[in-house]
């Protein structure tokens, strides 16, 4: 719980160690403590070098996603979702999270849906793009960007913080927008 995987990016080479794991027949080099770096020394798309590192996760980590972008898909374990640069780091498509995620500095051009609750989602940019809030206590601050977040009916105890002006919300439940 807690790992952090790099899915590509500029790494720290005092970081970088030499040992090599196999992830899904890409390789993978460990960094420092509980860092894995899965990265375009592999030759694999985004895309792949994210199935990867989902399959090869534990329920609380954390994967790094660099300034790329990636196709949407259903996340059934409890992750974390961290981009290195909000506006470079996108996720496409439709993305339906079943486990409660934590998504933080990433730009969305599609749709999210979350249906579980007791998450944050922070830093994020949608692009005309949906956040579909399906589960209690989700907690959302510092959304920027032009696109819509609905809270479904019958959630409650979810708080929507700091958000661009150009953000629609609908609370169909009982939450806290501010």
């Amino acid at each position: 719980m807690g790992i952090r995987r790099w899915l590509s990016g500029t790494l720290r080479p005092d970081r970088l160690e030499t040992d090599s794991v196999k992830t899904d027949d890409l390789s993978a080099k460990r960094q420092s403590g509980d860092y894995l770096y899965v990265g375009s020394h592999d030759g694999a798309t985004p895309d792949e070098r994210l199935d990867a590192a989902i399959a090869d996760a534990s329920d609380g980590d954390i994967l790094v996603l660099a300034a790329e972008e990636y196709s949407g898909r259903t996340v059934n374990k409890r992750l974390g979702f961290e981009g290195t640069v909000t506006t470079q780091t996108k996720l496409l498509g439709t993305w339906d999270f079943q486990s409660r995620p934590r998504l933080s500095y990433l730009r969305i051009n599609g749709t999210v849906e979350l249906n579980q609750g007791f998450t944050t989602i922070h830093d994020i940019e949608l692009n005309q793009s949906d956040l579909n809030i399906n589960a209690n206590a989700v907690i959302l601050s510092n959304i920027l960007g032009n696109g819509n977040i609905t809270f479904a009916s019958g959630t409650n105890d979810g708080a929507l913080g700091s958000r661009d002006g150009r953000i629609g919300v609908t609370d169909n439940g009982s939450n806290q927008v501010f």
